[in-house]
């Protein structure tokens, strides 16, 4: 069996988008200390940080550097989103806002619980606040009419 937790790759966001003047733009962005390479890098690294960030507050998180399969179409729709406005600004980053209000929502949800992700085969050994109990007190009403039948 194996493990649904991956590690987000540059391939990931290559095999995506395939979109030849997003790659001419982030080229043009890059300077003599910056690689296409390693602006991709950063940015996946933090978009990694920030999809566990949303995991751990319910979940058990996987090995360190990794997300959950379930939501590589929305971390890499953040990738996509914080490319393109690093690279071509934040005008330019508004025809992928609608993706990334779409992940974030979906981060959202995990973090909340209405969306349940997959366990690691292979648990993190980081510290996380996940999972926590809640318990809800119902509350009781009494009142003379409503002790009728005592």
């Amino acid at each position: 069996m194996t493990d649904t937790w991956i590690t987000l790759a540059q391939s990931d966001v290559e095999n995506y988008i395939n979109d030849s003047e997003f790659q001419a733009n982030l080229s043009t962005a890059t300077t003599n200390t910056q690689t296409v390479a390693g602006i991709i890098a950063s940015v996946l690294s933090d978009v990694t940080m920030e999809v566990r960030g949303y995991c751990r507050k319910r979940n058990t998180l996987g090995a360190v550097g990794t997300i959950p399969g379930e939501l590589k179409n929305a971390a890499i729709d953040l990738v996509l989103y914080y490319i393109t406005k690093r690279v071509s600004g934040a005008t330019a980053a508004k025809a992928r806002k609608d993706d990334y209000d779409n992940a974030i929502t979906k981060l959202k949800a995990v973090a909340s619980g209405d969306i349940l992700i997959s366990a690691p085969l292979v648990a993190s050994t980081e510290v996380t606040s996940a999972p926590s109990p809640n318990i809800e007190q119902k509350h009781h009403h009494f009142g003379y009419n409503k002790e009728r039948g005592i």
